[in-house]
């Protein structure tokens, strides 16, 4: 879901939530919480599409992706 204002830029954002453990994310608090949804990047994403890049959240944990299928995706997608 890219959008782009008319003269923008070509380039492409890409927001990524990394594949991360709930151990590696929060350390000693990880039993005390889940995965929370990246509203962060939503925001970012929506000033970027704003200003006219083309922009991508990769969401690697609602997505079940690995490092590796992260970065060949936004490899590919960065091709397009």
């Amino acid at each position: 879901m890219n959008s782009k204002k008319p003269g923008a830029s070509k380039l492409s954002v890409f927001l990524i939530n990394p594949p991360l453990s709930l151990e590696q994310r929060y350390g000693v608090k990880s039993q005390s919480g889940g995965q929370t949804p990246p509203f962060g990047l939503t925001c970012l994403a929506a000033v970027s599409r704003e200003k006219g890049f083309a922009t991508e959240i990769i969401d690697a944990p609602a997505l079940g992706l690995d490092i590796d299928a992260v970065v060949e995706r936004a490899c590919t997608d960065g091709a397009a």
